[in-house]
C-alpha cells in the first residue's frame, strides 16, 4: 500500500498517490483458539522444572536429536475432525485439535489442547498507520464477528472436554484445571457462556494470518492477484506469499505457503521458457481411498 497499490479511499487519506485501485489489505483470516488445560494423576508432563532445565535432557538432544528438547513448546500430537459447521461438503475435516503435555506448572502434572475452528467466516483488514513504513501497521483481526464463528468455536472447544470421559483419559484422571481460568468459573458442565468466556478472556492467535492479497480473476473486487500471482492491473509484480490464499487452510499455513513459493518458481519459469517439473497426478484410487478413510474417522 505505501507504493500506491491498495484501496483507493484508504491511500487518498494518507496522500499517497494511486498506482492501483484493489484490495489490498482485505480479505484478512486467521485461526483462534483457547489454550484449555487439565490436570491428571499421572508422571506423564513434560514440564520445565522436570525436564527442560535439566542438564541431561541437553545432552540428550546434542547426543542423539532426541527427548523432550525436539518436541513444539510441548505439542506432543495434532489431529482433525468433522465439524461441519462452514463447508460441511467440503469431505474432508475442519477443525484441528494440538495436544501438549509441557507447561511451567511447579510440578503439577498436566496436558493441554488447543482447538480451533479451520474455516473462519469472519474477516478482517490491515491498514496502513500512516506513510512512515517504520509505524506498525492497524491490524483488525475481527476474530468471532459471525455467527458462524461463534457456534463453531462454541463447539470446537467443548470437544476437549468431552475427551476427558474417554477410558484412556479417564484411567489418569483428567480434570479440567480451574486454577488456570480464574476469570471464567467452570459450571461443572461445558456450557456455550463458559467457552464464549474462554475465548474472550484467553483466546489467541496461531498467527496463521493470510488472505490479504487474495488469488482470484479480475472480475473479483476482492481479488488483488491472478492465478499466476500476478498483481492485477501492474506488470511485473507477483505476491508469493500466504496472503493470496483466498481462503485458510485448516493446518498450520507453513506447507501450503512452502508450495506457493514452489508453484511461483514454475511460473516464472514459464514465464521465460525455462523447463519445469511436471506437477503430479494423483491417483483416482488414491482419491478414494482417501474419501472411504475421512467417512471412517467422522465424529
Amino acid at each position: 500500500m505505501l507504493s500506491g497499490i491498495g484501496p483507493v479511499n484508504h491511500l487518498q487519506q494518507l496522500g499517497i498517490p494511486l498506482v492501483q485501485n484493489l484490495s489490498v489489505g482485505n480479505n484478512l483470516q486467521d485461526h483462534y483458539g483457547t489454550t484449555i488445560l487439565f490436570k491428571i494423576n499421572a508422571s506423564l508432563s513434560i514440564t520445565l522444572e522436570n525436564s527442560f532445565y535439566q542438564p541431561s535432557t541437553l545432552c540428550q538432544y546434542l547426543q542423539n536429536q532426541s527427548g523432550p528438547l525436539t518436541s513444539q513448546q510441548g505439542i506432543e500430537s495434532e489431529g482433525f475432525y468433522f465439524n461441519n459447521y462452514t463447508f460441511p461438503a467440503l469431505g474432508y475435516p475442519d477443525s484441528g485439535l494440538a495436544y501438549g503435555s509441557y507447561w511451567p506448572t511447579n510440578g503439577t502434572n498436566l496436558y493441554y489442547v488447543m482447538p480451533y475452528f479451520g474455516h473462519p467466516t469472519s474477516r478482517g483488514t490491515v491498514r496502513l498507520a500512516d506513510k512512515n513504513p517504520m509505524t506498525p501497521p492497524l491490524i483488525d483481526p475481527q476474530y468471532l464477528v459471525t455467527n458462524n464463528d461463534l457456534e463453531q468455536s462454541c463447539s470446537t472447544h467443548k470437544f476437549p472436554f468431552f475427551m476427558t470421559n474417554t477410558k484412556a483419559l479417564s484411567a489418569i484422571g483428567a480434570e479440567y484445571a480451574q486454577s488456570y481460568t480464574p476469570k471464567c468459573v467452570y459450571p461443572g458442565s461445558v456450557t456455550d457462556n463458559f467457552i464464549v468466556c474462554l475465548n474472550s478472556y484467553y483466546g489467541s492467535s496461531l498467527n496463521h494470518l493470510s488472505g490479504t492479497c487474495k488469488m482470484g480473476p479480475s472480475s473479483d473486487p476482492e481479488a488483488v492477484v491472478d492465478p499466476r500471482l500476478r498483481v492485477h492491473g501492474v506488470k511485473g509484480l507477483r505476491v508469493v506469499d500466504a496472503s493470496i490464499m483466498p481462503f485458510l487452510p485448516v493446518a498450520n499455513i507453513i506447507q501450503p505457503t512452502i508450495m506457493i513459493g514452489e508453484r511461483a518458481s514454475d511460473l516464472i519459469k514459464e514465464d521465460y521458457g525455462a523447463p519445469t517439473n511436471p506437477l503430479p497426478q494423483i491417483p483416482i484410487s488414491a482419491s478414494a481411498n482417501y474419501k472411504s478413510l475421512s467417512n471412517t474417522i467422522t465424529l
